[in-house]
Formats: C-alpha cells, sequence, structure tokens
C-alpha cells in the first residue's frame, strides 16, 4: 500500500535532519579547500564569491542542528509506534499533552 503521506513522524525527520547536516558538512570541508587554493592564488573575486558561500553553508548547518534538536526532544517512544498525523502533532505540541 505504500507509506501513510500524511503522518508526521520526529524521528524520521531527525534521521534526515541527521543526513542533511553530514552532507553540509561536506561542501563546509571542500569550500575550506577552495578558499585556501584562492587565497594563495590572489584570486580576490572568487576567494569572496567562496567566502560568501561558505558563510550560506555553516548557516543551513546551524539551522539543520537547530531542527534536529528540536525533533530529538519530539522523538519518544509512541511517535516510533504510532506517528501522529501532522494536525495531532501540534495539537499535543500547543497545548502539552
Amino acid at each position: 500500500m505504500g507509506c501513510a503521506s500524511n503522518k508526521f513522524d520526529p524521528c524520521r525527520e531527525m534521521v534526515k535532519e541527521a543526513d542533511e547536516i553530514r552532507a553540509v558538512e561536506k561542501q563546509i570541508a571542500k569550500s575550506e579547500t577552495k578558499i585556501k587554493k584562492f587565497r594563495a592564488s590572489g584570486d580576490t573575486a572568487s576567494l569572496n564569491s567562496e567566502m560568501r558561500r561558505h558563510d550560506a553553508l555553516k548557516e543551513r548547518k546551524k539551522f539543520a542542528q537547530f531542527t534536529a534538536d528540536n525533533l530529538r526532544a519530539d522523538c519518544t517512544p509512541w511517535s516510533q509506534d504510532q506517528p501522529l498525523d501532522q494536525t495531532q502533532y501540534r495539537e499535543e505540541r500547543k497545548y502539552g499533552k
């Protein structure tokens, strides 16, 4: 039958964010290598462009980490057994049930 498309599972989302963090970390490492190369060559235009990209990647990683941390708090045994749909999930978060 396929997966339930309207179910929200914080644990599954947390794993997706962890994958995102790992992917961004690889991009950051590549960016740092490019920055070193541009500094050595004296190419300031490329250096400035790569520095902006590097800063954007660090912000993206920070946001993914923040999201993963929030999802980790919501990843409880009941969510693994029976994921709530997003409306039920929001209601429980809103009223603390």
